[in-house]
């Protein structure tokens, strides 16, 4: 299992976020290794449909070195810390990571995580060795709850969302030029027209 090419980019420009503007509820930015002060997230509304089963996600927005801006698409993923409380993380969708990465220092705060966790050697596009250890994490993402392995890694990086244990429950549609991505549950009416809209491609 390899870190994907886009997370492995995405380093330097990882987005930033502050607040969801919920009383109780905190919101950790994606992790950025340089310039952490140098990002800003769009403000925009996170789309709930409840009719529907699912959620959209609007992009962020971030400032690169030389100045140019670059949209990212992020998902909002719940989790909560050692005091039980729920906080958010600002995640990096990355379709193309096999498992979701966090660093390192997360693990000290998050509550009920798995005690025992199985060590990974990440490369990237560099072949430079990552190295990190799969935990399996309790989460909530468009407030369907689920329990996801996560690598923990040793070395700075940005927060991935990757597919394990999150792309097979949901229907993931990334809308470029509206810059937002949608999570609709598997098995909902809305997820089962995306998949006949896709079948009848193939037809």
């Amino acid at each position: 299992m390899s870190q994907s090419w886009m997370a492995k980019l995405l380093l330097m420009a990882a987005p930033f976020k502050r607040c969801l503007g919920k009383q109780g509820n905190r919101t950790l930015p994606a992790r950025s290794t340089k310039y952490p002060c140098s990002r800003f997230q769009k403000r925009s509304r996170l789309f709930i449909m409840p009719n529907l089963g699912g959620k959209i996600f609007p992009y962020a927005i971030t400032l690169r070195q030389d100045g140019v801006l670059e949209t990212v698409p992020v998902a909002d993923v719940r989790v909560k810390n050692n005091e039980r409380e729920e906080i958010s993380l600002l995640c990096i969708i990355d379709s193309g990571a096999h498992i979701s990465l966090l660093p390192e220092e997360d693990l000290l705060m998050l509550h009920a995580v798995s005690k025992n966790g199985t060590p990974l050697l990440i490369r990237g596009v560099t072949d430079t060795p990552m190295r990190s250890v799969v935990r399996m994490v309790p989460v909530s993402i468009g407030g369907v709850p689920l329990r996801i392995p996560v690598a923990f890694a040793k070395s700075p990086c940005p927060r991935v969302l990757g597919r394990k244990g999150v792309f097979e429950k949901f229907t993931v549609i990334f809308e470029e030029s509206m810059n937002r991505a949608a999570f609709m549950r598997s098995g909902t009416k809305t997820s089962q027209i995306v998949r006949k809209a896709v079948d009848s491609l193939s037809s």
